[in-house]
């Protein structure tokens, strides 16, 4: 999967998503969404051997969440590194 082929692509925690609900352990996506809005819910990456989902690199390094909208309206999760996060927030 690449960024390129969806819409409205993001880095961060998105209030609209299962798997970020499930790995922040939050009950419910309002709860997800009231933690984002509040900002006790971010981001700050970790540490993976997991190639990046965006450009496929094989080298471990920091991976940070992102989403974009697929053609048919579905939020995607997947992990970005660190220059794929650039990338994405610089435009």
């Amino acid at each position: 999967m690449t960024s390129e082929a969806l819409e409205y692509v993001s880095t961060g925690p998105c209030p609209g998503c299962e798997d970020c609900r499930s790995i922040y352990g939050y009950e419910s996506l309002e709860e997800l969404a009231a933690a984002i809005e509040s900002g006790e819910c971010i981001d700050e990456g970790s540490f993976s051997w997991h190639g990046c989902d965006d450009c496929d690199t094989g080298e471990g390094g920091n991976r940070y969440i992102a989403h974009g909208i697929d053609s048919d309206g579905a939020i995607l999760h997947f992990d970005v590194c660190e220059d794929c996060m650039q990338a994405i927030n610089g435009g």
